[in-house]
Order: C-alpha cells, then sequence, then structure tokens
C-alpha cells in the first residue's frame, strides 16, 4: 500500500481532517496519530 493511501485510511479512522484532530481526541492523541503526522510530515518533505 503507498504511503499516502495508508495515511488516508488512517485519518479516515480517527476523524482527523485538515484542520487538525477532532475535539475528542485533542490532548491525548495515540502513537498511531502521532504517526501520521510525522510521515506526512516525510511526504511533504519528499515532495519538496
Amino acid at each position: 500500500m503507498k504511503e499516502k493511501e495508508y495515511i488516508e485510511e488512517l485519518k479516515d479512522k480517527y476523524g482527523i481532517t485538515e484542520f487538525g484532530l477532532p475535539k475528542e481526541l485533542e490532548g491525548e492523541e495515540p502513537d498511531e496519530v502521532q504517526e501520521i503526522f510525522l510521515r506526512e510530515g516525510d511526504l511533504y518533505d519528499k515532495n519538496e
């Protein structure tokens, strides 16, 4: 599975939008959510 598809799948799972986390996840994101942002950051770095 492509990295981008994996990230989108995780975002859907946790209800993450381009505006950030849903209120109920703020402040106590699971590790998987932290990983989404790290991976997404890596993707943007590669594209520059």
